[in-house]
């Protein structure tokens, strides 16, 4: 059964995409998206060495030892918290220019490994300052580790360049 609301985005995504179509010289419809440019390369090569960096962060601080533990650790979920929050809400902007294909999709990973990592970070601080933090050191250390390992994975996915089409792009200007 379809409701309202699946209805709804059902029809403003043909009504998008339907502002989009242009003849082809064959008579069939094409979709026009957006062109890929050095921009969307950069910022996403920007976004990459963000991601790289909040990986290795993280990473650090799971290798904290037990003494002084919440002081080595603290800095890393603060940064992970905003840092990832704030580098999926950037990568949703530049993954809405970007056309469909191995850009956007590689996009789409940073986002969404920085969104996860982001909410990670937040929930394990509390835990942190809270009763029983002793007995939570292992729990906050191996999901640092995980969450670290996981945006190092979202970066690596594009080492080869995101969009090569603005590469070539860039060299005819």
């Amino acid at each position: 059964m379809i409701d309202a609301t699946s209805l709804r985005r059902a029809l403003i995504l043909t009504t998008a995409l339907a502002a989009c179509a242009v003849p082809t010289a064959s008579g069939r419809i094409a979709v026009a998206g957006p062109r890929v440019d050095a921009t969307s390369d950069a910022e996403a090569r920007r976004l990459q060495g963000a991601t790289q960096t909040l990986a290795a962060e993280l990473s650090a601080a799971a290798r904290c030892g037990t003494d002084r533990f919440g002081a080595c650790v603290a800095p890393a979920l603060r940064h992970g918290g905003i840092g990832g929050r704030t580098t999926a809400m950037l990568a949703r902007v530049v993954m809405a220019d970007a056309p469909v294909g191995p850009g956007r999709t590689y996009l789409f990973g940073l986002q969404a490994a920085n969104d996860a990592a982001g909410d990670e970070a937040r929930w394990l601080l509390p835990l942190l300052y809270g009763p029983g933090r002793r007995r939570h050191q292992h729990e906050i250390a191996s999901q640092l580790a995980l969450a670290g390992g996981m945006l190092r994975r979202a970066a690596r996915a594009g080492a080869g360049g995101c969009m090569p089409e603005s590469r070539a792009l860039a060299t005819r200007t």
